[in-house]
């Protein structure tokens, strides 16, 4: 190994305990609490070090998402990858991937509060492509998963045809998602009850299989 390369290696090594570290104050105060001071003291290093790895804390930020749905994805594998699973068919499939969503909540909340923060800062400086690059790849990883469970519950009639999984992928994640940032951003109302928040999504859960679930079923 000539030296540069080591130099680069060592480098990148560095730069995944920053964002790992940095992953971990997100999660424990929220990112809005946590500055480049705090990531730089926790990691041992000067300020000027990380903002020259990095450059901003947005940057720290969406590469601490990449990993954490990396973490996320990981966190589920085994549980997508089980004979059962295989066994399912299209909608039994589907019905484990939605109820992992409200597994999701109910065992992760501050992952899901920190990804409502990272949304805001997306918006709010919109990064081009090629910086999301790994992150929407992170993320898109799920709808592969959903894709092929619809298409094969297409194939073995437990859902039925003519539907557009994109389309239907995207309700139900803008629902799940939705309905699961307004639970833990918390009460704005006196009338509002969040007390079974995670009934709530398990309900959603139920209104997407009635959807799906083909005419047999």
């Amino acid at each position: 190994m000539k030296t540069g390369d080591f130099a680069g290696e060592e480098r990148r090594g560095r730069q995944k305990r920053i964002v790992m570290t940095a992953a971990g104050l997100f999660l424990e105060r929220g990112a809005e609490n946590v500055r480049m001071t705090d990531i730089a003291d926790e990691c041992g290093i000067g300020v000027a070090t990380l903002y020259r790895y990095f450059g901003t804390k947005s940057a720290i930020m969406l590469e601490a998402g990449t990993v954490l749905w990396q973490d996320v994805g990981r966190l589920f594998e085994q549980q997508f990858h089980a004979p059962e699973y295989e066994a399912a068919d299209g909608l039994g499939q589907a019905e484990i991937l939605l109820r992992a969503y409200v597994q999701l909540y109910r065992e992760q909340q501050p992952f899901l509060r920190f990804l409502d923060e990272l949304d805001a800062v997306i918006l709010e400086e919109k990064p081009d492509k090629e910086s999301l690059g790994a992150y929407r790849r992170s993320i898109l990883d799920f709808y592969d998963l959903f894709r092929a469970a619809h298409d094969k519950g297409v194939g073995d009639g437990s859902i039925r045809g003519g539907l557009d999984p994109v389309f239907v992928y995207r309700t139900v994640t803008d629902l799940l998602n939705g309905a699961a940032k307004k639970f833990l951003r918390g009460e704005v109302l006196p009338e509002d009850d969040y007390s079974q928040a995670a009934s709530e999504l398990e309900l959603f859960v139920e209104m997407t299989l009635g959807y799906l679930r083909g005419g047999d079923k």
